[in-house]
């Protein structure tokens, strides 16, 4: 699969409240989700 870094930056730049209700439909705490994209990032940037 292909992962979009820009994507994956833009969560970080959403104001809090749009970040808590994607972590709510995800079922996550936003921090979650922010480590979930650093990690993703990281792992598939090299």
């Amino acid at each position: 699969f292909v992962v979009d870094g820009d994507l994956c930056e833009q969560y970080s730049t959403l104001d809090t409240g749009k970040q808590r209700e994607i972590a709510s439909a995800l079922g996550l705490q936003p921090g979650v989700v922010v480590k979930k994209l650093e990690d993703l990032r990281t792992r598939y940037a090299f």
